[in-house]
């Protein structure tokens, strides 16, 4: 599969999502927790994040002290997102199949048939 995200206008190859890259997103979305419980500071967590960036698009973004952290935050988010896309949107595939599958059946063809009718009899 390929995989692609985009950074302050520059289009990045990402790495196939194999173990380590599962390993590398299950660490930053570790992050809020670990700096919520006090085991690490700020900076070691913006630190980590800069360093997923960095990994994934290497000179994409402003050196570690320099970056918005808001910013930063959003392209971790973006590499992440990315990564999730495919099977997203494979579930999504598989529910609307489903839901097509209910409203295609004679008894919810009925229904929907019969809507009119009851529309204009609450209209009376």
């Amino acid at each position: 599969m390929n995989y692609k995200v985009n950074i302050l206008g520059k289009s990045y190859d990402l790495p196939a999502r194999t173990l380590a890259v599962d390993e590398q997103i299950e660490a930053i979305g570790a992050l809020d927790e670990e700096y919520k419980a006090k085991r690490m500071k700020r900076r070691e967590v913006v630190e980590k994040m800069h360093a997923f960036v960095e990994s994934f698009a290497p000179g994409a973004i402003p050196p570690v002290d320099e970056v918005d952290t808001n910013d930063l935050f959003v392209y971790c988010a973006n590499i992440i997102e990315t990564y999730d896309a495919p099977a997203r949107k494979d579930k999504n595939d598989v529910e609307m199949a489903k839901l097509r599958e209910i409203m295609n059946r004679p008894e919810v063809q009925k229904l929907f048939a019969a809507i009119p009718a009851l529309s204009a009899m609450s209209k009376k």
